[in-house]
């Protein structure tokens, strides 16, 4: 007489969840994980929720400027983002899974680079970070 035990398959997927912080939450379902669905939408409450919190951590780095950063009426200079710190944290029920800290574009503050830095007086290199829009390196050269 033969048994007949069957197989087991096992696949594993990954899933690509996109969030995309606009304020400040707290506890807010992420998702929810099925112990025979896997993965299902946030309002389906056939699975366990995963919750995100968001905490503005009020933190902008200063813009560091080789020149006199002074005002005025007629300065036509460029604007660049400075991103603010914020912390993003997991939940798996009321148990921290996992907590890191990043920059956001969207916590941050505007900046305005003086006009002056693009004149005829200098030659000006600006590095912007494509993620935040930070403008991660800024050198002045004068010319002679």
């Amino acid at each position: 007489m033969q048994v007949f035990e069957g197989t087991t398959v096992k696949d594993t997927i990954e899933k690509v969840i996109n969030f995309i912080p606009e304020k400040e939450v707290n506890k807010q379902v992420l998702f929810r994980l099925s112990s025979k669905l896997g993965l299902v939408d946030s309002d389906d409450l056939s699975g366990r929720p995963f919750y995100i919190s968001v905490t503005d951590l009020h933190s902008i780095p200063p813009l560091k400027l080789d020149v006199d950063n002074k005002k005025s009426k007629d300065d036509c200079g460029v604007y660049v983002n400075l991103p603010g710190s914020i912390r993003i944290s997991l939940y798996d029920g009321n148990k921290q899974y996992k907590s890191f800290d990043i920059y956001a574009a969207q916590f941050g503050r505007t900046e305005s680079i003086s006009g002056e830095l693009f004149g005829k007086k200098f030659t000006t290199h600006i590095v912007l970070n494509p993620v935040t829009g930070n403008a991660d390196e800024l050198k002045t050269e004068p010319l002679e």
